[in-house]
């Protein structure tokens, strides 16, 4: 099975290359979890998990981590595992979906 999954990434959509790829690791875990990934994928920028503030909202939390994105032309994939992937939601309210 993994060999297949390998294999479906060594030939992505050449599109694909041209697009900006930001990912979130889990709480507790670093950019890592995204090596093998990021082996054919290497556009995947790693979003750094912030030391919360105080009383913080995830809405003001999430646009915090979204400073990296901001600014950025052309399109964009956000994901995230676990919980990164809750602050990815989060973080996309801010930005226009492109269809």
């Amino acid at each position: 099975m993994a060999a297949n999954i390998e294999q479906s990434f060594s030939n992505p959509i050449p599109s694909l290359r041209d697009i900006k790829i930001f990912a979130i690791p889990g709480l507790g875990v670093d950019g890592r979890v995204y090596n093998r990934l990021s082996a054919f994928l290497p556009q995947i920028q790693v979003i750094e998990w912030l030391i919360p503030k105080p009383n913080e909202s995830l809405q003001t939390y999430a646009a915090r981590m979204a400073e990296p994105l901001k600014g950025h032309q052309g399109e964009i994939i956000l994901m995230g595992t676990s919980f990164g992937a809750v602050v990815a939601q989060e973080i996309s309210q801010f930005f226009p979906l492109r269809g």
